[in-house]
């Protein structure tokens, strides 16, 4: 993972966008309810790309949320890792592991074991959540101001 530097040319400084953020929570529920009849073992490699993008989008939200855009994958993740400490190590992680295996099924038709997703699905599940609640958390505290 890249570490985070705002000298990228691959990091642009934005207006902050409230709306995009909605928008993208609209998406990962479409998303998340075209996966619910969907048969896990079967479609193992659709579930943790599906994952995937649902997290790297949630990510995206955040960084609109806070002026900033990105179409780098890893620099999204390297956000997370500076700006949201609430996401630990593990988290980290996960997420960066996702984006490899994403890549490898993408790139390389790579087939993920079912075993591999049954066992991470919760914690998978788990980042997504906290994500959700971050930028909803995030929303809330732009009306206060």
């Amino acid at each position: 993972m890249l570490p985070w530097d705002t000298k990228s040319s691959k990091i642009k400084r934005i207006s902050i966008d409230k709306e995009r953020p909605k928008a993208i929570l609209n998406s990962v529920l479409l998303r998340e309810k075209f996966l619910k009849d969907k048969n896990e073992k079967e479609f193992t490699s659709i579930f943790i790309e599906t994952d995937y993008e649902i997290i790297k989008e949630l990510i995206t939200a955040l960084t609109y949320l806070n002026g900033y855009k990105t179409l780098s994958h890893e620099y999204l993740i390297s956000f997370l890792n500076k700006f949201y400490k609430d996401f630990s190590e593990y988290e980290i992680n996960l997420i960066d592991n996702l984006r490899v295996t994403r890549n490898k099924i993408a790139y390389e038709g790579f087939l993920v074991e079912s075993e591999y997703y049954l066992n991470k699905k919760q914690d998978i599940k788990k980042v997504i959540d906290k994500l959700k609640e971050t930028i909803n958390n995030e929303l809330k505290k732009e009306r206060l101001k």
